[in-house]
């Protein structure tokens, strides 16, 4: 069973600049004005069926929905008017080494960047994906189960491992408390048996 489900994933989303006409200032200045106005493609994982729009708009729009996504888009907005291009959410794929150099030039081309990506995919995906699709799905599935639990027996080795070393340090705690009266003890004992024969 698919750990990550496909709502679970952003849509591709790539920003770009179109130059538009600011028809006020063409007819002011009498000839052809234009000013860029950065757009967005949204592209879901697998599939083929693109939208664009004018970006700040779908970002409102995004945002007035509450789009579980929002926040997500608006980082990527900021990174590409910075410059910055924000690392993929979720593993690689292109680094994924059980897909074949093929296999991961196709799931790029299909904006399947993420193992969790692939995890994911829908059946438009799949069919788009082709030919042992469903093979990789599995895969992408069974790698992120054995990650999940290979963090979670870490996890929980650390935390064993915590209340241990700490288990030690009150024993050693408690042992040197009890050799500091075994100590005194013999000390204690030798001025009674002192003042005993003294009286």
């Amino acid at each position: 069973m698919s750990v990550v489900k496909l709502e679970d994933r952003p849509p591709f989303v790539e920003f770009y600049e179109n130059p538009i006409e600011d028809r006020a200032a063409s007819i002011a200045a009498g000839h052809y004005v234009g000013r860029d106005v950065t757009y967005v493609k949204v592209t879901p994982m697998g599939g083929n069926l693109v939208h664009e729009d004018v970006a700040e708009d779908w970002l409102k729009r995004k945002e007035s929905v509450r789009d579980p996504f929002a926040h997500h888009f608006k980082e990527l907005f900021r990174a590409y008017k910075d410059g910055i291009k924000l690392p993929e959410n979720g593993i690689p794929i292109k680094t994924w080494p059980v897909l074949s150099p093929a296999q991961v030039k196709l799931c790029i081309s299909l904006h399947i960047l993420t193992v969790e990506d692939l995890a994911a995919l829908g059946e438009e995906g799949l069919r788009r994906l082709g030919i042992g699709a469903q093979a990789m799905k599995q895969k992408a599935i069974e790698y992120i189960n054995a990650a999940n639990g290979t963090g979670k027996i870490t996890e929980e080795i650390a935390a064993l491992k915590a209340t241990v070393d700490r288990l030690v340090q009150e024993s050693e705690n408690k042992d040197k408390i009890i050799a500091s009266f075994k100590a005194q003890a013999p000390e204690k004992s030798g001025r009674a048996t002192l003042k005993a024969a003294a009286s």
